[in-house]
């Protein structure tokens, strides 16, 4: 099991490493940092202000590009070291951190002038997005909280050998 301060160093030596294995303890270390990074960095945000960005997150937006590369390389390997494809934390990647980018919904209510109301003229567009967006947000998040909590697959994979050495053959045997 690695400790906080090794879980963290790993993922960044390992950055652009897609290939290999990688245990839980070191995915939800990196995940613990990231949470609490991202809350430290939205409070400075709404405290500092960039002049001329003001309408934007810009210490949350830093440290996410300091995190995305990372936490997509570990992410995948973490699935790697289930048995599975890593190219479900890509879509997660996408998800999560593109979310950042998109416009702020505009939740007003319009009624056309020929009375013909559908549900999407009463919720909005920009809400009917949002809500979709969140939707899938959240089934995809426990989908992935189920993977990577698994346990590693003892001994050699498609993917390399067990990160906790569990079942790998002995070089000296």
């Amino acid at each position: 099991m690695l400790r906080p301060g090794q879980a963290l160093l790993e993922a960044y030596k390992r950055v652009l490493d897609f290939n290999g294995r990688s245990c839980r303890s070191a995915y939800w270390w990196f995940a613990l940092f990231v949470f609490l990074g991202g809350y430290i960095a939205d409070i400075i945000d709404e405290y500092v202000l960039v002049p001329g960005l003001e309408d934007w997150a810009v210490f949350f937006i830093l440290f996410c590009a300091l995190v995305v590369l990372p936490d997509l390389s570990l992410g995948m390997r973490r699935l790697h070291d289930t048995g599975r494809r890593g190219w479900l934390y890509g879509v997660w990647i996408i998800v999560s951190y593109g979310s950042i980018f998109l416009p702020e919904p505009d939740f007003d209510v319009r009624i056309p002038e020929s009375g013909a109301v559908g549900a999407l003229d009463l919720i909005g567009y920009g809400m009917a997005f949002t809500l979709i967006t969140v939707i899938l947000m959240f089934v995809l998040m426990l989908i992935l909280i189920v993977l990577l909590t698994r346990d590693s697959q003892k001994g050699r994979n498609a993917y390399g050998g067990n990160p906790k050495g569990i079942g790998n053959p002995d070089v000296f045997s």
